[in-house]
Formats: structure tokens, C-alpha cells, sequence
């Protein structure tokens, strides 16, 4: 494999879903609804009813090359969001509730740390050098050039009316919604102080400002429709200047596999 494609695949950590027949795309963003929405996608392109998450996870599903999208201004592009701080707190008890020891070992994170340590953990960890179960949602959906690359964002608080809404304006064929991988728990505000929380808004102080959520508070409608504004400029240089460092963290992954003589 050229070395160019391995960078980019090391870039592109990241899946989407492309179904060309509807012409359409939808971002696959981890703790959002990823496997319902994907369970979604897997009927829209004819695999009928799933049944299992094993047989979901057995489909290899159609995509688009991530850092070529902007060269598809055709295609109807979607993405779902979430809370900043109640994805976090899903990805850590998920992952604690299946004990799940390549997650914990890849990103040097303690399997017994309580929520907090891994919070403050996460908090130190380099946007660019960041689990894609944890990173912030911001880097999926836009370019290099620090702009949305979707028609459409949905909130995962109002999940089904806003998938309805995109189905609609996608103009795509009524879907069935499952709702997999449900983590129970309390409202989040109960599991952060006061400190913790303010790190966490911190740590993902973009997704805050495109998506409009607040700790403890509802979605308001403008906060809903926020992200259809014009991207700030300073936003936009803080999203080019991740977009650069993940690009040359990844051609230093690609470069440790690759010896200089053969290429």
C-alpha cells in the first residue's frame, strides 16, 4: 500500500456511512447513537432487519474516504451530536461495563481508575492523539479548512423527532430507529463537581461552542440550529490547527512501519 494512503488512513480513524443509491452520507460519531444510526444505514442499503449486533458487526457498509468529502458537494451529509458530558460519562461506564482492555490499553487509561480519574486523564490527552470514543465531535463533521461538512446535524437528546426530520429532508425512506447499547444511568450532572465539569467544558470548549450545550441545562431551539451559523474565524484556526497536528501524528504512526528502503 503507497505510503500516501496509509497516512490518510491513519487520518481517517473515523467511519462514515455512504449510501450512494439515496445519495447520501452520515457521519459515524462514537457515543452518539452510532450503532442505532448504523443499524439504520444497514436497512437503508437493503440488509433487510438486523437482528443482532454481531450480525451488525459483521457488515462492512460503504464509505467515502474522509478527507476527500469536501469534493462531494452533492451528497446530502449528516451527523448526530451529543452532550459533551453525558457522552463522556457513557463511554466510561460503557467501557467499564464491558471491561474493554484494548480501549483502556491504547490510551494508557487505568481499567480500575474511578470516573473522575478518567476524566482528568481525557482532560490531559492531545485533541489530536485522541480516541475516537472520546474525541470531540467538532473533528468529524468539518474540513481542513475549519467549516461544516454536513447539510444537517441532529442532537442525540431528540434523536428520533431529528431523524425524522433528516429523513424527510434527505428525502430517504421511513427507517426503524433501535435504540442499542443504551447505558443506564442518573443524569450526569450527579456524577461531576463542580471542578470536574468546569475541565470538561474545558476539554471540549468547541463542541460547546458549535453545538450549543450547557452543563445541566436543556437544548434551546437556537442552540439546536446553532450549528448552521458561519463558523467563527477564530474557530476556524483552532479547527485547522487540529486538523494539522492530526495529520502529521498520523504520518509519524505511518513512518514507525515503514522502512525507508522499500518506499
Amino acid at each position: 500500500m503507497p505510503i500516501e494512503q496509509r497516512v490518510h488512513q491513519a487520518y481517517d480513524d473515523h467511519r462514515n456511512f455512504y449510501a450512494a443509491e439515496h445519495n447520501f452520507m452520515l457521519f459515524k460519531i462514537q457515543k452518539v447513537a452510532s450503532t442505532s444510526l448504523w443499524t439504520a444505514m444497514a436497512a437503508l442499503m437493503g440488509h433487510g432487519t438486523i437482528k443482532s449486533r454481531e450480525q451488525l458487526l459483521g457488515l462492512q457498509l460503504p464509505a467515502l474516504p474522509g478527507h476527500q468529502l469536501d469534493l462531494y458537494p452533492e451528497i446530502f451529509k449528516a451527523g448526530f451530536v451529543r452532550n459533551p458530558w453525558d457522552r463522556l460519562l457513557s463511554c466510561y461506564l460503557q467501557k467499564k461495563k464491558y471491561n474493554r482492555y484494548k480501549f483502556y490499553q491504547r490510551n494508557q487509561l487505568d481499567p480500575n481508575g474511578s470516573f473522575g480519574e478518567f476524566v482528568e486523564a481525557v482532560c490531559r490527552i492531545p485533541e489530536w492523539k485522541a480516541d475516537k470514543h472520546f474525541r470531540s465531535q467538532y473533528t468529524f463533521v468539518t474540513s481542513f479548512e475549519g467549516s461544516f461538512l454536513t447539510d444537517f446535524i441532529g442532537h442525540f437528546e431528540h434523536l428520533e423527532e431529528d431523524f425524522e426530520r433528516l429523513s424527510q429532508q434527505a428525502q430517504l425512506p421511513k427507517l426503524h430507529l433501535p435504540h442499542w447499547n443504551k447505558t443506564e444511568h442518573d443524569s450526569y450532572t450527579q456524577y461531576y463537581s463542580p471542578a470536574l465539569a468546569d475541565k470538561v467544558a474545558q476539554r471540549y470548549a468547541i463542541d460547546l461552542a458549535l453545538f450549543g450545550y450547557e452543563f445541566g441545562k436543556e437544548l434551546t431551539e437556537e442552540a439546536r440550529n446553532r450549528w448552521q451559523r458561519p463558523i467563527p474565524t477564530a474557530l476556524q484556526l483552532k479547527i485547522a490547527q487540529y486538523k494539522s497536528k492530526k495529520l502529521l501524528h498520523a504520518i509519524e504512526q505511518v513512518s514507525q512501519y515503514v522502512s525507508p528502503y522499500k518506499e
